[in-house]
């Protein structure tokens, strides 16, 4: 169950990354404070990069299957509201 959570978590952060720089490049805002202060100073692509990198191999360093779950249902939040906007306010289709 663990490794299926993970993979989940793995996916969103892919999903995250993908839909975050589309809206970036569609004209749109960062909302994270400290994200949109890390890309202000080294760029979407790279900062998106590796905060997924870290935040991917963090998870997988703790290990921890609740920590996983719970950051997985986040990411679907955050997911889901970037396909939205990207649905709605910039017509992706």
């Amino acid at each position: 169950m663990e490794q299926i959570i993970f993979l989940v978590f793995f996916v969103l952060q892919v999903g995250d990354y993908l839909t975050t720089v589309e809206i970036l490049k569609r004209g749109g805002k960062e909302l994270n404070p400290v994200m949109k202060w890390v890309i202000d100073r080294v760029g979407a692509i790279p900062a998106m990069f590796f905060s997924r990198v870290a935040i991917i191999g963090a998870v997988w360093w703790a290990n921890t299957f609740w920590l996983t779950l719970t950051l997985s249902i986040v990411y679907m939040a955050v997911v889901g509201h970037n396909l939205f906007q990207l649905n709605k306010v910039y017509k992706w289709k």
